[in-house]
């Protein structure tokens, strides 16, 4: 029953104090272990009253009053406090309140709101939701790398520069988040991270310099081109394209000239041709083909299928340059 309202082991509730707010008096029933030597035989030299913050009750806050003894250690000779389970050394909230505080942080609660929920100070919410975030990154120092990896880089201050972000394309979630962009910055990043040789994919833009990062810091991955990058890259050339074809007739009050359409419907047709045979490929290949590595070489074909329709494209440009 202890368990299920307070939320602690070894506890015991006494009585209760308040009901508004809610404080309980409880006892812990288990054993004082020496910190020193791991002793469990002491002998109680003087004795106390904690009160600890806990997680709200009742759309309230709670708070636990504990009994809690100064300890002399018959076999080391050591003085201690009696150690709390779910509560560290010299805090004043049990863990299972700083693990609320830093989910309803998360979902985007205010801290004035999550600090009037609990009772406790906005400063009280911002460093408890620090201590958080540095117990949730202890965890992830060893976390080996995803057999499915995606690189890009983004701006993050205009001081700092830019930073790469590492996804974890398999569970669709970020890895992790580090400064810089270039090989030379990613290094030290880069030469930390745990079981590279088990990435089997990695997506990244068509930046030539992550092309090399990757062969050098993950040798037995494969390479797929972004899809977003390759398609904005092609909407530039088209548009470059169609413009030197007839950059008048673009206007929006005017219709494409006769060479512009049928520029258009050649691609059209060619990409679906080829985009109905690369199904067919793929269909027959799949039952051979290991998990994930279906995606890069469909990847390749359509960039191949893109390829072959600027091919088309260049061919109309070519022979009809007036735009006739």
């Amino acid at each position: 029953m202890e368990r299920i309202v307070i939320g602690l082991p070894d506890f015991t509730i006494e009585k209760v104090v308040s009901v508004s707010p809610i404080i309980f008096e409880v006892r812990f029933v288990g054993k004082a272990i020496c910190p020193d030597c791991g002793g469990d035989e002491a002998r109680i030299k003087d004795t106390f009253w904690r009160f600890i913050k806990n997680i709200p009750l009742r759309e309230g806050p709670s708070t636990l009053k504990v009994k809690c003894h100064k300890h002399i250690c018959r076999g080391c000779g050591r003085y201690f406090n009696t150690r709390l389970p779910g509560v560290k050394l010299w805090s004043r909230t049990t863990e299972l309140l700083k693990s609320n505080i830093f989910r309803s942080y998360n979902k985007g609660y205010t801290c004035k709101d999550i600090a009037v929920e609990n009772n406790i100070g906005t400063a009280s919410v911002e460093r408890y939701y620090h201590q958080m975030m540095k117990h949730e990154a202890s965890h992830w120092k060893d976390r080996p790398c995803p057999r499915m990896l995606g690189i890009d880089e983004h701006r993050f201050t205009r001081k700092q520069g830019f930073s790469t972000t590492f996804c974890d394309l398999g569970k669709h979630r970020i890895f992790d988040v580090t400064l810089g962009k270039s090989a030379a910055e990613l290094e030290s990043f880069l030469r930390s991270l745990k079981g590279r040789e088990r990435v089997r994919v990695v997506c990244i833009n068509m930046n030539s310099a992550y092309r090399s990062m990757v062969e050098k810091w993950f040798p037995n991955a494969r390479i797929v081109s972004d899809r977003f990058h390759v398609i904005r890259l092609i909407n530039q050339h088209l548009s470059e394209v169609c413009k030197k074809l007839d950059e008048p007739g673009l206007a929006p009050q005017k219709k494409y000239p006769t060479c512009v359409a049928s520029a258009f419907s050649i691609i059209l047709s060619g990409y679906n041709i080829l985009l109905r045979s690369s199904r067919l490929i793929h269909e027959r290949h799949r039952s051979s083909c290991r998990k994930h590595t279906h995606h890069p070489q469909q990847s390749d074909l359509r960039l191949w299928l893109f390829a072959i329709a600027f091919q088309r494209l260049h061919y109309v440009f070519v022979q009809f340059p007036d735009g006739q």
